[in-house]
């Protein structure tokens, strides 16, 4: 999670293709001080067991260009560090925690990963509604093709049916020709 925070905060959030020029307008809220990540060398694990697991990674706030928002700075709610050897209340002072830009980066790719995944319900609901219609249809076009099959019969047998009558019933004699004189 710090990796890619770091790393947003270092592009600024830029979505241009990297190797390419930024077109986008993202600005830089910080610079890493080295790529990846240092490990706790041996003698520092020799000493401290804890720190073999631990990895360090730093970025370094960079100063906002002219026109845009003035440089953070700790908030004046911020008390100081209390001194060694203090011992009255003021030893106990709480300091503000200051959010770095990185966390606000985090919050927005967060916030698009939401949306993304609303987006993503989405076109499945649309891809569900559009195979039910699909669905609909074919079976429609089966009923109508049942329908059609029990037609062409019924007509066979009515047929059929006029030609047995036909040959049982002889013609009327208005049907007959006139006798030609």
């Amino acid at each position: 999670m710090v990796k890619a925070a770091f790393a947003e905060a270092a592009t600024g959030g830029c979505v241009c293709p990297p190797g390419l020029p930024c077109v986008c307008g993202a600005e830089p809220l910080v610079r890493l001080v080295f790529r990846g990540s240092k490990k706790a060398s041996a003698e520092e694990i020799e000493q401290n067991h804890r720190a073999e697991s631990a990895r360090m990674r730093a970025v370094e706030r960079l100063a906002p260009k002219r026109g845009n928002a003035p440089a953070m700075t700790p908030p004046a709610t911020a008390t100081p560090l209390p001194q060694p050897g203090a011992r009255d209340g003021a030893s106990r002072c709480r300091r503000v925690p200051l959010p770095p830009p990185a966390c606000a980066a985090a919050r927005r790719r967060t916030e698009g990963r939401r949306r993304a995944g609303g987006r993503r319900i989405t076109e499945l609901l649309a891809l569900a509604i559009v195979v039910a219609a699909l669905l609909a249809v074919v079976c429609a076009h089966a009923m109508l093709a049942v329908g059609q099959v029990r037609l062409s019969s019924i007509q066979t047998q009515l047929n059929a049916e006029q030609a047995v009558h036909a040959r049982k019933v002889p013609p009327s004699p208005a049907s007959r020709p006139p006798l030609g004189l």
